[in-house]
């Protein structure tokens, strides 16, 4: 039997975590969006120093074209076009596993699916609240199981009048 109790409330399995993909994801748009004001402030000096130093140019008619060629050069630095292709990867993940009869409502399910070692499922094979809880257990000749959401297992079986010898039950709780 699988419930949903409240005996995890809190295992931090509420899915707010970023995924690592998205983690990766915004690294590199911070790393890109630090190069890309480096690069128009070097493009900002470099034009400055030309053209009122080497050139003689008037700094009130050029001042404000060099702060627009920088600005154009932060502008161009940002990948427009990431999130698309981070999109269009995870669709083609999505297609590949429908082939592989796996049912995928959620793109980002693809790449956190592509890191998971272990899946835990209930007997129809369905992943239900993300929070699997063993609900009987059957040892030394006694089946235990526990029909109240309300307590977890262990719980059951240390109020329970038939439960097992205290080294047993320290190594089901």
């Amino acid at each position: 039997h699988v419930y949903d109790s409240t005996d995890h409330d809190a295992d931090g399995l509420d899915g707010d975590d970023d995924s690592p993909l998205f983690v990766k994801l915004e690294k590199i748009a911070k790393q890109i969006g630090i190069a890309g004001t480096v690069a128009a402030l070097l493009s900002f000096v470099v034009n400055c120093i030309k053209g009122f130093v080497f050139q003689g140019l008037s700094p009130k008619e050029y001042i404000i074209e060099y702060i627009v060629v920088a600005i154009t050069v932060l502008a161009v630095a940002v990948p427009e076009g990431l999130p698309l292709a981070v999109t269009l990867a995870l669709a083609f993940s999505s297609n590949k596993m429908m082939k592989e009869q796996n049912l995928v409502k959620h793109l980002d399910a693809c790449e956190t699916m592509g890191c998971a070692t272990t899946i835990c499922t209930d007997k129809t094979g369905t992943l239900t609240s993300n929070k699997m809880t063993a609900r009987s257990i059957y040892t030394n000749g006694t089946d235990f199981s526990c029909n109240d959401p309300s307590l977890s297992l262990g719980d059951f079986i240390k109020v329970s009048p038939d439960r097992p010898k205290a080294s047993i039950l320290t190594l089901i709780t």
